[in-house]
C-alpha cells in the first residue's frame, strides 16, 4: 500500500507542477522515446507563444545535471528540479501526448506513459486527462496556474497505472480527482478495492495543504488505516497530521 499512496501523490502534484512551468503552448500527438541521457519524438502541432508555430516537428530531449532539455527547431526549453521518480529513469515512451495552456485555462490529455529505471523497477500509465480553470492572477506563472488548479476548479483522471518494485506491481485505475472551490473529492479502485475519499485542498504560496476528512471502501470508513499508510510517506518536504498532508514547494 506505501507504493500505491507514494504514486497517487507522485501523480497528482507533479502533474501540478509540470504544468506551472508551461507558458501558453499547444502540443498535439506528441509520441517518443528517451534512453538516458536523450530522446526523441515527433509531434503533429507545436506551438509556443510568438516563438513557434510549426506542424510535424521532431521534437529532441536531453538530460543535464538534473533538468531536462527540449529542443524544437532552434527554440530550447528547460525542465528544472525534476522530481526523484523522474530522474533516475532510464527510459521513457511517450505517446499521444496533447497540451494547451491559456489564459487561467489549462488541457492535458495522455494515451500511454511507460518508465523504467535502472534497477529494473518503473511504471506503466494508460489513459491520462487533467483540466484546470481559474479565475485569478498571481504573482508570477507558476503562481498563478498552482492557484487555478488548486483554489478554483479541476479534475484529473488516470485510466490505469502499474507500478512495479522488487518484483511486485501494484495496479490502480480509475482513479479521479475532481477538485472545485477547494473542496476535494476522489475515487479509485486500488488492490480490486473501489475507496472514496472527501475533504479540501488549499494552495498558500509556498505550499499545498490537503485536509482528507473521510475515506472509505463501499460503508466501511479506512481513514485511519489511509492515514498510517501516508505517514510512511514524510520527508523534509511532505509531513502528515490527521487529517492534514502538507507538501512544500
Amino acid at each position: 500500500m506505501k507504493r500505491t499512496k507514494s504514486v497517487l501523490l507522485f501523480a497528482f502534484f507533479y502533474s501540478i507542477n509540470v504544468f506551472a512551468i508551461l507558458p501558453t503552448a499547444q502540443i498535439s500527438n506528441l509520441s517518443g522515446d528517451y534512453l538516458d541521457p536523450s530522446g526523441q519524438g515527433r509531434a503533429d502541432y507545436v506551438m509556443y507563444e510568438d516563438e513557434i508555430d510549426v506542424r510535424d516537428v521532431d521534437v529532441e530531449l536531453e538530460k543535464q545535471a538534473g533538468a531536462i532539455y527540449l529542443k524544437v527547431l532552434d527554440t530550447e526549453f528547460s525542465l528544472d528540479e525534476l522530481p526523484e521518480q523522474i530522474n533516475d529513469l532510464k527510459s521513457l515512451n511517450l505517446a499521444g501526448l496533447d497540451f494547451e495552456s491559456h489564459g487561467h485555462d489549462l488541457d492535458l490529455k495522455l494515451d500511454s506513459f511507460l518508465g523504467e529505471n535502472y534497477e529494473g523497477n518503473g511504471f506503466s500509465l494508460k489513459t491520462l486527462s487533467a483540466s484546470c480553470s481559474g479565475t485569478e492572477d498571481g504573482i508570477d506563472l507558476q503562481d498563478e496556474l498552482l492557484n487555478s488548479c488548486l483554489n478554483s476548479e479541476s479534475r484529473f483522471q488516470i485510466g490505469r497505472l502499474e507500478l512495479k518494485e522488487s518484483g511486485k506491481t501494484d495496479v490502480i485505475s480509475g482513479l479521479l480527482i475532481t477538485l472545485k472551490q477547494n473542496d476535494l473529492y476522489l475515487t479509485v479502485v486500488a488492490e480490486g478495492k473501489r475507496i472514496k475519499g472527501y475533504g479540501a485542498v488549499f494552495y498558500e504560496g509556498d505550499k499545498i495543504r490537503i485536509r482528507l476528512d473521510k475515506v472509505k471502501y463501499k460503508f466501511i470508513p479506512i481513514t485511519g488505516r489511509v492515514f498510517g499508510e501516508l505517514k510512511k510517506l514524510e520527508n523534509d518536504k511532505i509531513s502528515v497530521n490527521r487529517p492534514w498532508i502538507e507538501i512544500q514547494l
